[in-house]
């Protein structure tokens, strides 16, 4: 923990001369500086534009970019960091998608007890400086955002993932948006069914919208070959209940080959190369197969974070769904072929010029629409006329404004 006196004592060096606290900052220590980082952005910065002073506004944004930058290279050069780990997940805990990194352990009890009261079942691990590049080079594929760094009681410092590291985009299939949403319902999950409350994957939510938008890479085994029709089945994992299957998919390539080179799929490694195949699948054909092969669950990362899709979830997630004939892929039970209804045809979708030109003529058909209501009761002094008149008038101009704005 900083003591008031040195906070004080680098706010005094930095107002009786920028150069001073410039230099001041180079010495200081990294919780030191993100403490000074957060005065300038939540005392002077906002006192400046309170004033309207432009010229001390300009000085306090370019110093705090400065020091955020100081202060990276200050991080960077750490030989160990402490990140909080999610007990639900095995993961890094997600606060609002970033991770929380402790770049001092002085105040992680403070922080331990912060979070425990919030019902959040975390832990806190050491790792080096080679273990946190890799997790932030691993952001981009697990969807967080960047980082959250403090000492357990500062204000964080928050900075994005792409600020922090380059990395190289990831080539292979990925899913951000289901890995950090599946992490954050996990979490949320996990802290209320502690008091019996219970969470429940909600119809529009974003782990929702997550699950339906992904591609799932799921190992497959192939039973005949011909050009390029290919007859698969998949492995199915087993319950402790008979009777009950649950078909294992994987959000990307590295989750991927991390659960088929595992002991669970031992029987799957020793199959020939030419009879491993690894598909990727949309979140229809996984109903589907589910649907099809009356399977318990669809665990997503099963030795990852193991986000189970039973069969009360894949009916909120599937409410809206009607499985049609998919001329690519044929599934089979029992071996027979499954039918399902053909898929209507859908109705015409215009193009963005032609939508807008739609919407340019109901415009114009409306403005005139308006401008005949004023002309007829213009002139009239009736009441009821001159009620018409101004609203035809507020109406008029909304769908002017409406049309200059398509136009632009």
């Amino acid at each position: 923990m900083i003591e008031n006196e040195r906070m004080q004592e680098i706010i005094k060096s930095f107002f009786e001369s920028h150069d001073h606290g410039r230099e001041t900052m180079e010495k200081a220590t990294v919780t030191e500086n993100i403490c000074f980082i957060d005065y300038l952005e939540h005392n002077c910065i906002p006192k400046a534009k309170e004033l309207d002073n432009e010229k001390d506004l300009q000085y306090f944004t370019e110093y705090d970019i400065h020091f955020r930058m100081q202060t990276l290279e200050k991080i960077m050069k750490l030989e160990r960091f402490w990140v909080v780990i999610s007990s639900a997940t095995n993961h890094f805990y997600s606060m609002n998608k970033y991770a929380i990194v402790l770049v001092d352990y002085s105040e992680a009890d403070y922080l331990l007890e912060s979070l425990k009261k919030q019902n959040f079942d975390i832990e806190i691990r050491e790792i080096s400086n080679k273990e946190f590049v890799a997790m932030v080079e691993d952001m981009p594929r697990t969807g967080f955002k960047g980082v959250q760094f403090t000492d357990g009681r500062l204000t964080p410092l928050t900075i994005p993932r792409d600020t922090i590291l380059k990395a190289d985009k990831i080539k292979t299939t990925t899913n951000p948006d289901l890995y950090i949403e599946s992490l954050v319902f996990l979490q949320e999950a996990h802290r209320f069914g502690k008091d019996n409350k219970g969470v429940v994957i909600q119809k529009d939510s974003p782990i929702t919208k997550a699950i339906h938008n992904a591609k799932y890479l799921v190992p497959a085994i192939v039973q005949n070959k011909n050009e390029n029709q290919m007859q698969i089945k998949y492995p199915f994992l087993n319950t402790n209940v008979e009777g009950q299957q649950v078909l294992p998919v994987t959000t990307d390539h590295k989750e991927y080959d991390f659960f088929v080179n595992s002991p669970v799929m031992k029987g799957y490694n020793e199959l020939p190369s030419d009879k491993k195949v690894c598909i990727e699948l949309p979140f229809v054909e996984l109903y589907r197969i589910f649907d099809t092969d009356n399977l318990f669950a669809i665990a997503v990362n099963p030795l990852g974070y193991n986000l189970v899709l039973n069969e009360n979830i894949m009916n909120i997630m599937t409410e809206d769904i009607t499985l049609t004939n998919n001329p690519d892929i044929s599934v089979a039970k029992n071996g027979k072929e499954v039918i399902f209804p053909e898929a209507v045809t859908p109705k015409k979708k215009y193009s963005d010029e032609e939508t807008s030109d739609l919407r340019r003529k109901v415009l114009e058909h409306f403005i005139e629409t308006q401008q005949g209501i004023i002309d007829k009761n213009t002139g009239i002094f009736t009441e009821e006329a001159q009620q018409k008149v101004k609203k035809a008038k507020i109406k008029l101009a909304e769908f002017k404004k409406q049309l200059e704005e398509l136009c632009d």
